[in-house]
């Protein structure tokens, strides 16, 4: 609803102010600035690292100036084609993406002036209070179901509302061209821009970080793809608070290597919703489409880690051009002394540097128990595609060339027990290898040219060649070990396994206590197809009826969305999870409940 006010009307003009102002609708029209011709192209657009407030205070509210602007930007991080793209602007500011961050306290007036400096028209949504009656219909809140605020081109309107409810959100633009009808719902574009509530009286967190999700001009975070994306800093021992807002319309496993973290508040951009206490460990948080989330995660080791999404299309680039890779890593201030950091990856990802209270070298412990894994390649398993696999050595005869086990053979290891895992690279390409949900050092982890510490990162191993890996597991779960950044479809192709963590003296029983490993099999998108343990019809199960069984169910598939789900005479039986990413659930998560689950890439569940 719009409300056009009069300008010999005086008396019509308060009670206008009024309505606008309990309702959040919009003030007025007036003519553009003229610092802003319509259709004129502006400058470059910046990515927007969330760190700063659009608008000030001015006699207790909040006043935010915008402009909806056409503007260039480098579609790809790594090729210098420049193209046209709408955003928008804090006035006086240059174009951003996503938009200026709205970071506004629940009861704090807000006064929101928005230019269309664009020749065409366009739909804005979300400048207002997120009413918590109104619900989310087929994906779409409620804000993004209410009339928009038109602008036609060179047009001015001022928004006046106070916020109430605490909320993570966005707001957005649609443009209405000549040929299509008036956009409706879900943003399409690179017009969006964080919308956060905070509580009245409260503070925003001056550590805490925005992370933003957008898929309007290219799949990125804060408008960044890898390798251009911010490099996060943290000093070992800090508690780092993120706020997570997806505004695609695709979902995102993300993933954190080396901690846990614990989502502390879910929302669907009309309201947020506290995950009660205590909360679950986890290592990956699926961001469903147009969902928030807010994390906590302590800093303990210090090295380079990473955060992103574990879906391979979304994290996963060519083969590496490493003059191309180079300029790019400089551009971005790169630390000196590194490899290019894009080996096999792009997109979705941001890297973390955890900085040591002190500088000290640590030697391998001598006693660890040692493990020979080693990778073996049958020809011909996929038309004309090789099979890989990973398979340990048993006994002093390393396995033949050709053999491979998919998935790779399960690894067993005790917690506390140091361990040293020799990895022999049998592939004529070089090959990383993660330990997906471990706490370990990072100079372990697995990343290519990027795990370890600046300047002192470690490569992937080398054809021929062999590395050994050390970790001392703190606690009893299942995890696993798969290719990191592999240029081709490595993965699918079989390099992956279950990595099972026991406790002090206890033995794995593979009859009651079983792995059932979520993959892809195949040596392309097209032709790869779901697998259970490696068969693309899942192993019959026999249970006895009496006796208590733990189920493993490991999801390492390329870009899939897995259900499981145990049934008898085709109904779900009843089980109880005890164990999520490889971490004890809290009691209240462990009652007993339907047999079915939704598995996303990266999470394991254990239920029994």
């Amino acid at each position: 609803m719009a409300v056009l006010l009069p300008s010999r009307s005086s008396a019509l003009r308060l009670i206008a102010l009024a309505c606008a102002t309990l309702l959040g609708v919009p003030l007025r029209a007036s003519a553009p600035p003229s610092a802003r011709s319509i259709g004129d192209v502006v400058q470059r657009v910046a990515p927007n690292d969330q760190r700063r407030a659009a608008g000030r205070i001015v006699n207790g509210e909040r006043h935010i100036e915008l402009d909806i602007v056409r503007a260039t930007w480098r579609p790809d991080a790594l090729k210098p084609r420049l193209d046209t793209a709408m955003v928008f602007a804090e006035r006086g500011q240059a174009p951003q993406n996503p938009g200026p961050l709205l970071r506004l306290q629940a009861g704090m007036p807000v006064r929101v002036s928005v230019h269309n400096a664009l020749d065409k028209p366009v739909q804005l949504r979300g400048l207002g209070d997120r009413v918590r009656s109104d619900t989310t219909v087929k994906g779409l809140a409620g804000f993004m179901q209410r009339d928009p605020l038109a602008l036609a081109p060179g047009e001015t309107r001022e928004v006046q509302f106070t916020p109430i409810t605490p909320v993570t959100s966005f707001y957005y633009a649609n443009v209405v061209t000549d040929t299509a009808a008036p956009p409706e719902g879900a943003p399409t574009g690179g017009l969006a821009g964080a919308f956060i509530v905070d509580a009245a009286g409260a503070a925003p967190d001056a550590a805490e970080r925005v992370f933003m999700i957008t898929a309007g001009l290219n799949l990125s975070i804060n408008g960044l793809e890898w390798p251009r994306t911010e490099r996060l800093r943290y000093a070992e021992g800090e508690t780092v608070h993120w706020r997570v807002i997806n505004i695609s319309g695709e979902y995102h496993p993300m993933h954190l290597h080396g901690f846990y973290f614990t989502v502390n508040t879910r929302g669907d951009t009309q309201s947020d919703t506290t995950v009660r206490a205590p909360q679950p460990l986890a290592v990956t948080e699926t961001m469903r489409e147009r969902s928030t989330a807010q994390l906590t995660w302590k800093a303990e080791r210090a090295g380079n880690w990473l955060f992103h999404c574990h879906l391979l299309v979304h994290s996963q680039g060519s083969a590496p051009d490493t003059t191309a890779a180079a300029g790019a890593a400089h551009d971005m201030g790169a630390m000196a002394g590194d490899t290019p950091m894009n080996d096999g990856m792009a997109g979705l990802i941001m890297g973390i540097t955890v900085t040591p209270r002190v500088a000290t070298a640590k030697a391998p412990p001598a006693n660890a128990r040692r493990l020979d894994v080693w990778t073996g390649t049958r020809p011909r398993v996929f038309g004309d595609k090789p099979g890989y696999g990973f398979v340990l050595q048993r006994g002093a005869e390393r396995p033949a060339d050709d053999s491979i086990v998919v998935p790779g053979t399960p690894l067993i290891l005790t917690r506390g027990e140091p361990t040293r895992i020799v990895v022999h690279n049998r592939l004529t390409v070089p090959m990383a290898l993660h330990w997906h949900g471990m706490e370990l050092d990072s100079y372990y982890d697995g990343v290519g040219h990027w795990s370890g510490a600046p300047g002192n990162t470690r490569a992937p191993i080398a054809p021929g060649d062999s590395m050994s890996v050390y970790m001392t597991p703190p606690r009893a779960g299942s995890f696993l070990y798969h290719v990191h950044g592999e240029a081709h479809a490595e993965l699918q192709q079989g390099l992956y396994g279950a990595l099972i963590v026991m406790e002090k003296g206890q033995r794995l029983n593979p009859e009651s206590d079983r792995s059932f490993v979520l993959a892809t099999r195949g040596a392309g998108d097209l032709t790869a197809v779901a697998a259970i343990n490696g068969r693309g019809v899942a192993r019959a199960e026999r249970f006895d009826a009496g006796k208590t069984y733990r189920l493993r169910f490991l999801h390492i598939s390329t870009n899939e969305v897995k259900t499981v789900r145990l049934l008898k005479g085709g109904k779900p039986v009843r089980w109880r999870p005890v164990a999520r990413d490889g971490a004890t659930l809290p009691v209240h998560l462990r009652a007993a409940a339907a047999a079915t689950i939704r598995m996303d890439v990266g999470q394991t569940v254990a239920p029994t």
